[in-house]
């Protein structure tokens, strides 16, 4: 049985579960999505984004895929579509200091939120 490896895992930079941040992706294949990060390598960041959205907490299902760099932005946790409810909150609160970016207007939650 034939075996994969993508070399890009041994040598990937890796956030801890709990400390994924958030990032606006624009991509050919899924449009404009908001997504968490769970690594990198030099020019390409592995992402986690949910299949379907039922509401800022409830995701279901997620995908994975590999991105160029330039086509990820970081963005906040609360200016983020979805978040996961494993986050660790006193670590996004002082990443999220750091950010200025605000999300898309088509963020329908932040829309409602304010």
């Amino acid at each position: 049985m034939p075996t994969y490896s993508d070399p890009r895992f041994e040598n990937m930079n890796r956030y801890m579960p709990g400390e994924q941040p958030y990032a606006q992706v624009t991509d050919p294949e899924l449009g404009k999505i908001h997504a968490q990060v769970i690594g990198w390598v030099p020019g390409e960041v592995f992402i986690s984004y949910p299949v379907r959205i039922t509401d800022r907490f409830t995701t279901g299902q997620h995908d994975v895929k590999w991105l160029p760099g330039e086509t990820v932005t970081r963005i906040r946790r609360r200016d983020s579509m979805w978040v996961s409810t494993e986050d660790d909150y006193p670590w996004h609160t002082r990443q999220d200091a750091k950010i200025a970016f605000r999300a898309d207007p088509w963020t329908v939650y932040q829309q409602e939120a304010r």
